[in-house]
């Protein structure tokens, strides 16, 4: 049943968020310290291309929220 699946969509979509909103946090720290860096723009390249495939996981991880959220609503609006 769809239903009793709903909490872990929410929670794995959860946890995406987390982790693709800490690795920006991390790749922004590296970024700003890119300066003091032997390689600065190796570093700061490789940072934001890590940044934007975190961003995409954290709008991916909201996909899943925002849409088990909607299917959640269905569900109780159809047996109810």
């Amino acid at each position: 049943m769809i239903s009793s699946n709903m909490p872990s969509l929410v929670a794995t979509g959860l946890t995406g968020l987390r982790s693709g909103l800490k690795q920006v946090d991390r790749n922004a720290s590296a970024i700003a310290q890119a300066a003091t860096s032997t390689s600065p723009q190796q570093t700061l390249t490789q940072n934001l291309v890590q940044m934007q495939a975190a961003s995409q996981q954290v709008q991916a991880s909201a996909a899943v929220v925002r849409t088990a959220d909607q299917t959640l609503g269905l569900l109780i609006n159809t047996h109810a």
